[in-house]
């Protein structure tokens, strides 16, 4: 989102039109009272059913970390993360790493890695990137996590 307000309105627009409950993302614009100018991920929801409850304990200015109830279903936890490009890496990975670790609810993670990889159709070859991407990789494996990126019209998509 590189900050950019027109960004978040079109976002905020689409998920209400299509009744999203929640989106999880980074580098969001922050504006107005209560809001932390420090903060590289977040997690918005739409849906005024839901139960939120930030995880103060795990989140901080890179992670945003809550669980979500509704009634008489589930509580899953989602994490926002954020990996600064100009950081090395492995300082995120190991973050995120630790928020996992700590969880005991199904988790869904929305990342900003900066980070290539065919795993999730990047497009990139910067050799860099292509690092990093590995670096990624082998946190997913650890975790047994799933990646959920298809490519629609051409170009990547990331659908849960």
């Amino acid at each position: 989102m590189n900050r950019q307000f027109i960004v978040a309105e079109q976002i905020r627009e689409y998920c209400v039109s299509t009744q999203v409950d929640i989106t999880l993302v980074q580098e969001p614009p922050i504006r107005g009272a209560g809001a932390d100018a420090n903060t590289d991920a977040a997690i918005i929801v739409f849906n005024p059913d839901l139960e939120i409850l930030r995880i103060d304990t795990i989140s901080e200015k890179n992670i945003a970390v809550a669980t979500v109830k509704q009634k008489n279903r589930e509580i899953k936890t989602f994490i926002s993360a954020y990996f600064k490009f100009n950081l090395a890496i492995s300082d995120s990975i190991t973050k995120l790493s630790n928020a996992v670790a700590e969880l005991k609810t199904k988790t869904i993670i929305g990342v900003d890695s900066n980070a290539h990889s065919d795993m999730w159709h990047s497009q990139g070859n910067n050799n860099t990137g292509r690092a990093k991407g590995r670096k990624v990789e082998e946190m997913i494996r650890h975790w047994l996590l799933r990646v959920l990126s298809y490519i629609v019209d051409s170009r990547p998509k990331i659908i849960i």
